[in-house]
């Protein structure tokens, strides 16, 4: 499944929304937090491919996600639409790229909810290597559940983030 480009009257709308979620040092408080980590490979060419892959929203489809962005790698401040699927529903959220990593060992972003995404929250997307070349992708995030069907689902929808974030993992390894 390719990246779409987002309609310039879409994005421009969604750039004008605020984050949804309250800007707090450290996690807002009845927030759920969490944070995976594993091994996607080795070596320094693998952290520049992988690295480039999580900044041009693959990582997303890579996992079926379906992403329409207002740029085709991440920036910061471009917008996304993702279409998240759940059996055979799928729900659509909007986020807004808050944050670019971009040091000599580590790079990724973080992406922030916008008004009409099921949850209100950030996550961040960070690859990593350390001093024996292994490259690791850190998915950390925290999150609250704002439309009633997550809401009413909580349980579920916590244990579908996490896997979520799992086939991400899985997503950019090899």
């Amino acid at each position: 499944m390719p990246l779409a480009r987002l309609p310039e009257p879409e994005a421009a709308r969604l750039r004008e929304l605020q984050l949804s979620y309250p800007i707090v040092d450290g996690v807002p408080p009845g927030y759920w937090a969490y944070e995976v980590s594993d091994v996607i490979g080795q070596g320094r060419d693998c952290f520049e491919r992988r690295s480039e892959q999580v900044l041009a929203h693959e990582v997303f489809l890579r996992s079926g996600i379906g992403v329409a962005s207002s740029s085709p790698t991440a920036v910061l401040g471009s917008v996304l639409r993702v279409r998240i699927p759940v059996g055979p529903l799928r729900f659509t959220g909007f986020s807004r790229v808050v944050e670019i990593v971009d040091e000599p060992g580590r790079r990724g972003l973080a992406y922030a909810t916008l008004p009409g995404h099921p949850q209100s929250g950030r996550e961040d997307l960070v690859v990593a290597i350390d001093e024996q070349d292994v490259v690791r992708l850190h998915v950390s995030a925290f999150s609250r559940p704002v439309a009633w069907y997550a809401r009413l689902g909580r349980p579920v929808t916590r244990a579908l983030q996490l896997r979520m974030a799992r086939k991400f993992l899985r997503s950019l390894r090899g």
